[in-house]
């Protein structure tokens, strides 16, 4: 088999597994969307090394990303139930340090939360969501599903250097590994 020909088997093999883990419905609770989430990232290492030699042009716009994401300037992250239900949180960079505002709107009534976290921690945990896989959409639609109640979101990423913002958004399905996100934005 061509070098070529595994990359491509790899690729995939990771986007088989990643449709099979967004299509269920709370796959992140599992001991088995554990194990998958393992085997993407040890099919992304081999596919990494096969392609030191000759990297794609996929694999140089993610490794610009990932680069790039030390520019990270502001990050937000909305999250709309119904009209008057939802949650907003935006992260912002200064100087080291990534400040956090949470805002909920349930019942009528809004919440904020603030907080920080350091830039480091904050940069190196977007690394690992490895976000040039997510879809630019997510719809239940993919999986022949229709849902009339649910919720809608959108991730934004503006940068401070000359990058475009990167936005993704969805409807009832989140992407394989958003849970990482959540649990670093307090979601």
């Amino acid at each position: 088999m061509t070098k070529e020909k595994r990359i491509e088997d790899l690729k995939q093999q990771m986007k088989g597994i990643k449709h099979d883990l967004e299509g269920k419905k709370n796959p992140f609770t599992t001991k088995e969307m554990k194990e998958q989430w393992q085997e993407i990232e040890n099919l992304r290492k081999e596919m990494r090394d096969l392609q030191k030699d000759q990297p794609t042009d996929e694999l140089l716009r993610a490794e610009r990303f990932q680069k790039n994401l030390e520019h990270v300037k502001t990050l937000s992250v909305r999250f709309i139930y119904n009209i008057i239900e939802g949650k907003e949180v935006i992260a912002e960079v200064k100087e080291g340090t990534v400040y956090i505002r949470q805002r909920k709107r349930t019942g009528g009534k809004e919440t904020v939360e603030e907080y920080s976290v350091d830039q480091k921690t904050f940069i190196d945990t977007l690394r690992s969501l490895h976000l040039t896989e997510w879809k630019a959409q997510y719809s239940p639609s993919e999986y022949g599903l229709t849902v009339l109640d649910g919720f809608s979101w959108t991730l934004e990423i503006d940068f401070s250097n000359e990058t475009q913002p990167f936005i993704v958004t969805g409807d009832n399905m989140l992407p394989y590994n958003s849970h990482t996100l959540a649990k670093l934005l307090k979601m």
